[in-house]
């Protein structure tokens, strides 16, 4: 005997398996959505809770350090050392 089948149940027969694919690739898609978004999210810092620790202001001490830097065209030549090298195979 054969059995009478609905049309819903012949439909979901028919394309099962592009019903499968369609849900699977769904679920893959919004599983990527959200680890990027938590990825995203502790990656990257809040700053409205951070300060600043670092002075914003130079004292005189560091001002005069940096006015005696001497600019790159200010450097005279470097002389290196002579052959010193010692040869350990001798």
């Amino acid at each position: 005997m054969s059995r009478i089948t609905s049309p819903v149940e012949h439909f979901f027969n028919r394309f099962n398996v592009i019903i499968f694919t369609i849900i699977a690739g769904a679920v893959l898609a919004f599983t990527t959505y959200t680890c990027y978004v938590m990825y995203d999210k502790a990656t990257t810092p809040d700053d409205s809770k951070l300060t600043s620790q670092v002075p914003t202001n130079f004292d005189k001490k560091v001002r005069k350090k940096i006015d005696n830097l001497s600019s790159r065209n200010d450097n005279t030549e470097i002389t290196l050392p002579e052959n010193q090298r010692i040869n350990p195979f001798k």
